[in-house]
């Protein structure tokens, strides 16, 4: 997301930090901590219905079950069809 003045990638948290704050103050947005960018990007890839296998694969976790875990609560359409999946096998319903 940021660069160091050489064009390198940034590593040192603080640095980004800063970047990050100066950037937003300068695009006059409000503060945002680096989590909650985290957070908004697997909100928005939710929200656009990525697979859950996707967006962990995005986020780096190390299984499905810590991004259910983390972001389930924003997947009803997952739920609503793992529920419509069972009722057509246990009941032969479309």
């Amino acid at each position: 997301m940021f660069a160091k003045e050489d064009g390198k990638p940034m590593h040192h948290r603080r640095g980004f930090r800063k970047a990050l704050t100066d950037a937003l103050a300068a695009a006059e947005c409000p503060t945002i901590q680096i989590h909650g960018l985290r957070h908004t990007y697997a909100a928005l890839l939710i929200a656009q219905g990525e697979s859950p296998e996707y967006i962990k694969r995005q986020l780096g976790h190390a299984s499905i079950r810590i991004t259910f875990d983390l972001y389930g609560h924003l997947m009803p359409d997952v739920h609503k069809e793992a529920v419509q999946k069972l009722e057509s096998q246990v009941f032969g319903t479309a």
